[in-house]
C-alpha cells in the first residue's frame, strides 16, 4: 500500500511539473500597454531577432497571443 502511494506521489509530481511551465505562459496571455524606458517607439518584428515590420508608440495597447520565450511575445494590435 505504501509503494502504490509513494508511485501516485511521485506521478502527481511529475504531473505538476509539466503543467507548471504552460501555465506560466498562459498568465502571461492578455491586454498589456506598451511603455517604453525613453519614451521612444518599440520595434515590432517578424520574428525575434528578425526583420523590423513596424512600431509601437509608448501607450499603445496590445494583445498578447503567445509567449515564445522570456524576452519575446506574439501580439496582436490595430
Amino acid at each position: 500500500m505504501a509503494k502504490r502511494l509513494w508511485i501516485l506521489a511521485c506521478a502527481a509530481a511529475l504531473l505538476l511539473l509539466c503543467v507548471l511551465p504552460v501555465s506560466a505562459e498562459q498568465a502571461a496571455v492578455g491586454d498589456y500597454y506598451i511603455y517604453t524606458e525613453n519614451g521612444k517607439p518599440l520595434n515590432v518584428r517578424s520574428q525575434p531577432n528578425g526583420s523590423v515590420v513596424g512600431t509601437l508608440k509608448s501607450g499603445v495597447k496590445v494583445q498578447v497571443d503567445a509567449m515564445v520565450n522570456d524576452s519575446w511575445a506574439m501580439i496582436s494590435f490595430q
